[in-house]
This record gives structure tokens, sequence and C-alpha cells, in this order.
């Protein structure tokens, strides 16, 4: 086909183009990063706190090192003297002595440790001319095999034993029990003996624990943590933050009881150096759990986050074993944690506010000739408040304005509020707006010479419900701008 040959000359087609789409949130008008959702699409200011210090195994419970020693004189029976020179007897003494365990604190109360490190070294401390002695710590077991160890006792020889799968299981006396057998094996006397001495040291050091059951006593961890607040210096309106709360996430395989409490919380709206709380609670709130990992929400008084504060400080307290003794046995282990994460959580509610969402779009109509431009608006506000549009277009690598598209501000209506009870509404259907918008001479020219275009939605209007609105991710303002517009023939026969 020969586009030469094509007559125009009253050829007048109308084509509806796209010129621009844009959708902006409530979050486009906050600086920071603070605004999120939850599961629900419920919008919040969300302030991270950080991780929560919980008490490790270590600090709940730890074995320090034990240092035994032992002296035992065997008198011979019915006051016999073997004389110098003269064979003694083959004869066996067996006995029991205890030792004092010591754990740190006379509160706490294990039943049994398990051993996943550390050694027991055995020493002989008095020489004899003969013999063996059989040391045996009854209540250290190893499978079904009761700890025991010969010893020469002609020498002060150290036996070194590891702990690694050794467990103890201890009285309420905590107390060591060590039986003793010693053989005579039969020697010659080289001086008068009415008595047999013996003595062995027993020594535990390094000691790390695989597992431990019994009650460890109460534990208290604190931690602050300081929270600067941006977010808040530009709202400007009313704002509902009138409801805050910490969030609190925990893992925890620590099978004994624990209590969170935030203990202090400060408020500050000067963060100068010196500058004093403008509000100051104490004890907020608590919870408590074992062995469970929880997610649970503190409430803070309202007046923590109302004052639009610029910093927040918190304090936190972990208390281990709370309420001392519950009649169930504490368990830890060496794989056993607790961690925590704590956010402060303030729902984003609006009533009546000052915002402006802008965007800057890229816009390119250079290489076309238009007549009888219109301009086709169509927007979905979904926004608890009206607003007014505004569209300006840039120019072309310098960026200044070439002025608006529209010779005035487009008046657009909020979205449509229902109330859902507790003083609180939600926007249950979007407004929706269509209007065609004649062109005026010399709008042609900026759009040839513009490459981008800025949208800028300002509040104009608030909920007139005299409620809160509840504010979600379903809260948005969509605009989509088409050209209706007259074409050159002589452009279309290019664009063929």
């Amino acid at each position: 086909f020969d586009f030469d040959k094509l007559k125009y000359d009253n050829l007048n087609p109308q084509f509806h183009l796209p010129l621009l789409s844009d959708t902006l949130y409530i979050s486009d008008a906050i600086d920071g990063n603070s605004l999120q959702y939850d599961d629900n699409g419920q919008g919040y200011f969300v302030f991270d706190i950080g991780e929560v210090e919980m008490p490790e195994v270590t600090d709940i419970f730890k074995v320090p090192g034990q240092n035994v020693s032992k002296e035992i004189g065997l008198p011979l029976p019915s006051g016999m003297t073997i004389p110098n020179g003269t064979p003694f007897p083959k004869w066996e003494y067996s006995g029991t002595v205890t030792a004092d365990i010591d754990f740190g604190s006379a509160e706490i109360e294990p039943k049994s440790i398990t051993f996943s490190g550390g050694s027991l070294t055995l020493t002989n401390t008095h020489r004899f001319p003969a013999g063996t002695l059989t040391v045996k710590i009854a209540n250290l077991v190893k499978g079904s095999s009761t700890f025991s160890i010969p010893i020469d006792v002609t020498s002060t020889t150290s036996n070194v034993i590891l702990l690694n799968g050794y467990t103890m299981a201890v009285g309420t006396d905590k107390k060591m029990t060590i039986e003793y057998k010693y053989q005579t094996n039969g020697f010659t006397a080289r001086e008068d003996i009415d008595e047999i001495k013996l003595g062995f040291n027993i020594n535990m050091k390094n000691i790390a624990i695989g597992e431990a059951r019994g009650y460890f006593g109460k534990h208290t961890e604190y931690a602050k943590q300081s929270i600067n607040i941006g977010d808040f210096d530009d709202l400007d309106g009313e704002w509902a933050l009138k409801e805050a709360s910490i969030a609190l996430e925990i893992q925890n395989s620590i099978q004994l009881p624990m209590r969170v409490v935030i203990d202090t919380i400060r408020s500050y709206t000067d963060i100068a150096p010196g500058a004093k709380p403008v509000v100051e609670k104490v004890r907020i709130d608590s919870l408590t759990l074992g062995n469970t990992d929880l997610k649970d929400t503190l409430t803070l008084p309202g007046e923590i986050i109302s004052l639009l504060p610029k910093k927040i400080d918190v304090v936190v307290k972990v208390q281990s074993n709370p309420d001392g003794k519950n009649g169930q046995d504490n368990v830890i282990s060496s794989q056993s944690s607790a961690a925590a994460t704590a956010k402060i959580l303030v729902p984003l509610k609006i009533k009546d506010v000052d915002i402006m969402l802008i965007d800057t779009t890229d816009l390119d109509v250079s290489d076309m000739s238009f007549k009888n431009l219109g301009l086709l608006l169509n927007v979905s506000n979904s926004l608890p408040l009206g607003v007014k549009l505004q569209c300006i277009l840039l120019q072309k690598g310098t960026g200044t304005s070439l002025g608006e598209l529209f010779d005035t501000p487009v008046e657009i209506p909020a979205g449509n509020i229902t109330p859902v009870g507790n003083g609180d509404s939600e926007v249950t259907s979007p407004s929706e707006t269509h209007k065609l918008f004649e062109v005026k001479k010399g709008v042609e020219e900026k759009l040839k010479n513009a490459d981008k275009i800025v949208v800028l939605f300002s509040a104009s209007t608030g909920n007139t419900n005299d409620t809160y609105v509840r504010i979600t991710k379903s809260n948005y303002v969509s605009l989509k701008i088409g050209l209706r517009a007259g074409i050159n023939a002589g452009d279309l026969k290019e664009k063929l």
C-alpha cells in the first residue's frame, strides 16, 4: 500500500491515549520505615526495641570447680601392733566418707547433673609401703557403671578421668558420697605399725553441663534500650496516637518459668543531653513462660506515645523462677536457649490530618502533535480524606516547572466511611471520580517540552464522622490520566 497516494486533508482522527498511572499510600506521606502492616492489613507505626537480654544457661546454673581432700586413719584390729620386721597380714578395710558439693548458692538445689565436659583428678596424698586403695564415688555414674578407680598407695600418683557422659545424682544434703576399700596385699613392716594412714584428693575442674535437673534459684537480667523516633516530627493534624503496646516474641527451650517485665519506660520530647522524661512509668506489665515459644502484647499507657516523643527508653527485666519453687523440676541443657525481641506498636488511625502524597513519573509525548486536547481523569480514593489533585509538568533537562496540567486543583472526595465500634471507623468502599477536562491553549506545548510530571495529593477535608479511621493496606488513592486528542493526519502517517 502506497501511503503517498493517501489523501487525508479532511481526516480528523481522535484517540484516547494513556498519559500516566499512579497509586499512592499513606506510607508515602511518612518519612522513615516505621509504617508496617500486620497479617490483617492493619497499619502500625513500628519502632524496633531490638533483642531483649535473656538469661543464658550458664547464667542460670553452673558448677564451679570442686576440691575435696580426705585423710583416713585405719587402726589395726583390737589395738594390734605389727612389730618392725613382721609380715603384715592380708587385710581389707572399707568405709564411706562424704564431701560437700559447692554450687555457689544455698538456694540452688540440683537433683542430677550430666556432664558434657571437665575432668576429675584423683591423687594419692599418703604413701604407704604396700596395698591398693579403690575409691568409688557412689553418686557418680556413667551408663550402668559407678565411678571407681584403684590407686597405688606406694606413690603419690594422680589419675585423670574425663567427666563427659557421667551423671551425678545430688541429694538434698548436696554431698558427694565416697566409698573406699583398702587391701594390704601383705608386706613386711619396716617399723612398728599400729595404724594405716590413707589420704586422697579429688579435684574437678572445667566442668561443663550437658543437662541438669532440679531447682536453680532466681536469676534476674536487666536490659535497657533506647529508641530514637523521628517519624512523628512531620505529623500534622489529628492522629490517634493514643494506643500503644509492646509486642514480645520469645523463643524458649529452657524448661523453667520466666517472667518478662517492662520494668521502666520513659518518653522524651527533648533528646538534648540531660533532658528529663516527660512520662515515666514503672512496671508496665509482665508475662510468665516455660519451655514455650510465645508471642504476646503488653499494653502501654497512652501518654507514653501521645505527646509525640523523640526518644523512648525501655528497661526490660527478665526473671527466672520468679515465684520460687513450683513443684516441677527445672530442666536445662547445653542446647537450651532463650531469645526475645520487642517492638513498640502504635495503631495507625487518623481523624483530620494534614498530609501530602507526592510522586514523580516519566512522561513522553514529544513526538506527537495534538489538537482538541482533553484530559480524561479517573481517581479511586479509599483514603478517609478528601484530597486535592495537582499535576505539575517538569521541563526536560532542567527539571524546572512548566506549570500545572489542570487550571485549578481537582477536588477528590474521601472514601466511604463506616463506624465499626469503639470510636473507630473504616473505609468500606472508595470514592470514584471520572472527569473530562478541555485543555486550554498552551498546554500541548508544555506537554511536548516535559519529560516528567509530579503528582501531588494534599488533604482538603477530614473525616466528618467524628471517629478515628483505621488505616489498612487497602487505603490508597489510585490515579489514571489519559489524553483524548485529535492527531494531525501527517503524524498518523508517520506512526503507521
